[in-house]
């Protein structure tokens, strides 16, 4: 089963027939390139063209479709009535970002407008956004939303990696009698440890009674009827995205996905993605035009955002839903169909070994680098590839001569039209030897000290006694290039040994 879209199910026929229509006779929206001179789509229903060439990013504008783009353009849109409204780019050449937003004051009744006019955008409470409409082929984007009466709506298209061009936009709109819920806000992809505990949750906004359902890939998951998820022990089996069906009366809507992975070190922001520059977080592709001092260094504080910096880890995600781009190139010469991408960088020169062993299907890895900015594909430098080296003839091993001044971009993607449950573990082999670990008393307070290399992560570690093979993590330390101490130990009175190993 694919996962559900987001629109109303029982219109979404009608919606293409009406959008399809459109087209043939679209006009030029007024669309403005600053949110302040924004103009209106008029009508319940329509179709017109705009262009972001020549766009640019406002200071403190969101990210639109969850993904930083550089060139919007923003059109305002009333609700004529309650019901359900959908936006669509199909027909745009480029692939875009869509989101939709509105003020959060209006939508729960009170005045319209932002609540201080020199910041227009710190009130604003996004409604729906996306960027590939999937399964669709292209890399257009669709939204559909509930919506009040008289609320006004801003609507916001990007261009994903600083992608432009001309931008069709349609839209249609369902009347319904209730006030329809609104899904004010779910949460970000994340990573977490195997064995925390997840807690979702969906904001949502109704004056009658809804129904709710979870859903994990696609598959509702029983007793998950209510607006929070709990899912203790998280393992494996439970990598994928999950979405929140909402039912009412007339109708029924879906919160955007929210994608889990596993990340053995539990940093939030690693993940692996369906497009290389996303694994990058997209901040190296906005390297090519900053627009002013101001975004230049914003951009400086965000680069690499997504980027992994270890030693050591494995990074667990499901590829259920992932695709291969038109321009993506064939991976160790296999053409593939469901590729997912991972940004390394190593903390030191040394030789990364990487493999999938765990993975539950026939992959294929590879190896690339680039030299920033990383536009596209055409940018990507292969490094090394593998297809079944793994113990069981399906998994794949590799081993390359890594430069801490790089970053790597490694693929996992799915051979014979193979998808499901990817590992991707990853370790780095130097010369950097274990540091020696002095002891100190800090007004009675025992304090451990060591030397550090910056980037490089030390794991602290103690036992009860001496030559003791049982070992037990104290935490986790990153390098700073100077000495690294840690207090909380053990009352003076026990005996105990430390010892710091590098990751």
């Amino acid at each position: 089963m694919l996962r559900p879209a987001q629109a109303i199910v029982r219109w979404s026929c009608l919606s293409a027939v009406l959008l399809a229509g459109g087209r043939a006779q679209a006009a030029e929206l007024p669309f403005a390139d600053a949110f302040a001179a924004r103009g209106f789509a008029v009508g319940p229903s329509g179709t017109g063209t705009g262009s972001t060439r020549g766009a640019t990013r406002e200071y403190g504008e969101p990210k639109h479709g969850g993904k930083r783009g550089s060139a919007s353009i923003w059109l305002s849109w009333v609700a004529p009535a309650n019901g359900v409204a959908t936006f669509t780019t199909a027909g745009t050449t480029f692939d875009t970002l869509l989101s939709v937003y509105a003020y959060e004051r209006e939508l729960k009744g009170g005045l319209p407008g932002p609540a201080d006019p020199l910041k227009p955008f710190a009130d604003l409470k996004q409604v729906a956004e996306q960027d590939d409409d999937y399964p669709t082929p292209d890399a257009t984007s669709q939204v559909t939303f509930g919506v009040r009466a008289g609320v006004r709506y801003e609507v916001a298209v990007d261009g994903f990696a600083g992608a432009t061009g001309p931008v069709t936009l349609g839209w249609t709109f369902s009347e319904l009698s209730q006030q329809v819920p609104l899904i004010l806000s779910s949460e970000a992809d994340r990573s977490v440890r195997a064995g925390d505990t997840l807690v979702l949750s969906v904001d949502i906004q109704g004056s009658e009674a809804v129904e709710l359902e979870w859903y994990f890939n696609g598959e509702d998951i029983d007793g998950a009827d209510n607006y929070q998820l709990v899912i203790p022990n998280f393992s494996q089996a439970h990598v994928g995205e999950y979405q929140l069906e909402v039912k009412f009366k007339e109708g029924e809507l879906y919160s955007a996905p929210i994608e889990i992975q596993i990340n053995s070190e539990g940093d939030a922001t690693a993940l692996a993605r369906d497009k290389p520059l996303d694994a990058l977080d997209a901040a190296l592709a906005e390297e090519a035009a900053p627009s002013s001092r101001v975004a230049r260094a914003a951009l400086a504080r965000n680069a690499g955002l997504g980027v992994t910096r270890g030693f050591s880890g494995s990074q667990i995600f499901n590829t259920v839903f992932a695709r291969r781009d038109p321009d993506e190139p064939p991976h160790c010469g296999l053409v593939g169909s469901a590729s997912y991408w991972f940004a390394y960088q190593p903390p030191a020169d040394g030789t990364a070994r990487l493999d999938t062993d765990g993975s539950n299907f026939d992959t294929v890895l590879a190896v690339y680098t680039f030299d920033p900015p990383l536009i596209g594909y055409a940018g990507l430098i292969p490094v090394t590839c593998d297809h079944n080296s793994g113990p069981n003839g399906l998994t794949s091993r590799l081993e390359f001569a890594a430069s801490k001044t790089r970053t790597y971009l490694v693929v996992v993607d799915g051979a014979n039209q193979t998808r499901g449950v990817a590992h991707l573990n990853y370790r780095l082999l130097t010369d950097t030897q274990p540091p020696p670990v002095a002891a100190r008393f800090l007004s009675e307070q025992p304090v451990l000290t060591f030397p550090s290399v910056l980037g490089a992560r030390y794991r602290l570690e103690s036992t009860p006694a001496l030559g003791g093979t049982n070992w037990t993590s104290l935490t986790v330390l990153e390098g700073t290039g100077a000495p690294l101490s840690f207090t909380n130990l053990p009352p003076a009175s026990t005996a105990a040994f430390f010892r710091v190993r590098v990751e």
